[in-house]
């Protein structure tokens, strides 16, 4: 079995789960996935957290449920 290595540097910076680039298109977060079929069905593999916990995160938005590379 593989482990998964963690490279915090290809989180996208800023608030959201994915970077715009100035081309128009974007770079998502690797750690980022949607389940289709939940309204509220954003996942972030880093954090290990769903909207669909208690919390009900953003993260279906696309809104960082982690404070890495905020700035």
């Amino acid at each position: 079995m593989e482990i998964p290595i963690i490279d915090l540097n290809k989180i996208p910076k800023g608030l959201y789960c994915y970077e715009e680039l100035e081309s128009g298109g974007m770079t998502p977060c690797p750690y980022y996935s949607r389940l289709k079929e939940f309204e509220e069905g954003g996942y972030c593999a880093l954090e290990g957290f769903a909207d669909w916990h208690d919390a009900m995160g953003l993260l279906w938005d696309g809104i960082k449920s982690c404070n890495h590379n905020l700035d």
